[in-house]
C-alpha cells in the first residue's frame, strides 16, 4: 500500500480510498466483508457520500471497534431527510446530517469535513450567508473537523472555497477526459477544423498546482468517468483505459493524494488494488496525449468550447451529468437538477455546434438528457 499526506494535518491517507456511491448494492454482511478486506490491504480512506441511507448503517456495523483504523470524509450538505438522497445547505441541515454521521459511526470527530457537491455560485452564497460555513470552521478550530475541504466538480467554485484561506482539502472530478482541451492550430479560428489535438486543461492544471502550493490535498471522484473510460464503445479516445492507468492518471495530478474508487462490492476494491501489483508498461498512458482530436469525434470531453449559449446553459457539465447518470451514478440527476438551466432550458439553435472541437451532435444530446431526466427534483 502507498501513502500521501494531508500536509495541513500531517494525516496519512491510501492513495486508494472507499467511495460510497454504489456500496448500497452491498448488505451488511458485504460491508463488512468490504471494510474487512480494505483493512487487510491497509486501505484507510472512507468516502460517505452514499445514494441511499442504508449504507450509513453498514458502515456504522463494519467499523465497529476499529473506527480509529480509517480516515472517514464526511459530507456537510447531504442528506436523506426525505429517505432518499439530497442536499440541503441550510444551516441546520447541514448540523443535522453531520452529527447523524457522527453518531453512526461510533465518532467524536471527522477525518476530513467537505461541502457536499457545490457546484453553483448560488449554492456557495447560501453556505457563506446562512452561518454554515462559519459553523464548519468552528469546528475545524475546536478539533471537531480535522481537515476541512469542499467538494466540487468545478474549478471556478473550487477556487472560491480555496479564496477562503481555510481549505485542507478538495475533492474534485479528475479523469483523463475531464482534462482535455482541444489544441488550435489557428488560436483566433472558431471552426472546429481549426483544431489538431489535445492537451491538459491549462485551468485545471492551474489549479491542481496551487492546491500543490498552498498544502491543499485532493482526493480525487470519477477517476473511471463513470466506467466511461473502462470501455472503447464509451471512452473518447476510442481505446478503453485499464483500472491502474486511469488510478495512475489522478494519481500523477500535482497535489493529488488519494483516488476514491467507487464500489459496489469486495470485488471492486480488489480490482483496484491491481494498480500496486501492475507492471510499469500497464501503467502507461500516454497514447491519450497522442490522439489527434479528428480520432475523438463526436465524444464530449465537457470541455465547453461550444460555449457561450444564448440561453446561458453549461452544455459540459450538463453532459457530465447526463452520462454520469446513464453509467448508473443515481447522484448525479441530483446534481443535474440543482443547475439554474438545464436540458429542458435548450433553444435547439445549434450555435454550440459549429464551436465543438469534437463533432458533437450537441442538440441530440440535450434532447436525450431531456427524455432520460424527465423527473423533478426539490433541492432546498
Amino acid at each position: 500500500m502507498e501513502y500521501r499526506t494531508l500536509p495541513h494535518s500531517g494525516m496519512k491517507v491510501s492513495t486508494i480510498g472507499i467511495g460510497s456511491g454504489s456500496v448500497h448494492e452491498s448488505n451488511e454482511k458485504q460491508t463488512v466483508e468490504l471494510i474487512d478486506y480494505a483493512q487487510s490491504q491497509g486501505i484507510n480512506l472512507i468516502d460517505m457520500a452514499t445514494s441511499y441511507p442504508e449504507p450509513w448503517q453498514n458502515y456504522g456495523v463494519a467499523l465497529k471497534g476499529r473506527r480509529n483504523q480509517f480516515h472517514l470524509q464526511m459530507h456537510l450538505g447531504i442528506t436523506y431527510e426525505t429517505g432518499q438522497y439530497s442536499r440541503n445547505y441550510t444551516l441546520e441541515s447541514i448540523k443535522r446530517s453531520f452529527e447523524n454521521q457522527i453518531e453512526i459511526t461510533g465518532s467524536d470527530y471527522a477525518d476530513i469535513a467537505v461541502f457536499h457537491c457545490i457546484d453553483t455560485a448560488e449554492d456557495y452564497n447560501k453556505l457563506m450567508d446562512n452561518g454554515a460555513f462559519d459553523y464548519a470552521v468552528k469546528l475545524k478550530r475546536d478539533g471537531v473537523i480535522r481537515n476541512l475541504g469542499v467538494a466540487t466538480h468545478t474549478a471556478e467554485i473550487a477556487n472560491r472555497f480555496i479564496a477562503t484561506g481555510e481549505m485542507d482539502a478538495l475533492m474534485f472530478s479528475i479523469n483523463a477526459a475531464y482534462d482535455l482541451d482541444p489544441v488550435a492550430n489557428d488560436p483566433y479560428g472558431e471552426d472546429s477544423k481549426n483544431y489538431a489535438g489535445i492537451i491538459v486543461s491549462q485551468n485545471r492544471q492551474k489549479l491542481f498546482q496551487d492546491c500543490y502550493r498552498l498544502g491543499i490535498g485532493i482526493n480525487v471522484m470519477k477517476a473511471y468517468g463513470g466506467g466511461k473510460l473502462l470501455d472503447a464503445k464509451t471512452s473518447p479516445f476510442g481505446q478503453a483505459m485499464s483500472i491502474p492507468q486511469c488510478l495512475k492518471y489522478a494519481l500523477d495530478r500535482p497535489s493529488v493524494v488519494s483516488c476514491m474508487v467507487g464500489v459496489r462490492n469486495k470485488q471492486d476494491l480488489e480490482d483496484a488494488a491491481q494498480l500496486y501489483s501492475a507492471a510499469d508498461k500497464e501503467l502507461d498512458y500516454s497514447f491519450i496525449m497522442k490522439i489527434q482530436s479528428q480520432d475523438m469525434r463526436g465524444s464530449c470531453v465537457y470541455c465547453n468550447h461550444c460555449m457561450p449559449c444564448p440561453a446561458e446553459i453549461d452544455i459540459g457539465q450538463i453532459h457530465k451529468f447526463f452520462d454520469l447518470y446513464m453509467a448508473g451514478d443515481e447522484m448525479a440527476k441530483e446534481h443535474y437538477y440543482a443547475m439554474s438551466k438545464n436540458a429542458s432550458d435548450c433553444i435547439q439553435c445549434g450555435m454550440c455546434e459549429g464551436r465543438c472541437p469534437f463533432g458533437v451532435a450537441i442538440r441530440e444530446k440535450m434532447r436525450s438528457a431531456r427524455t432520460a431526466l424527465h423527473t423533478t427534483s426539490i433541492i432546498n
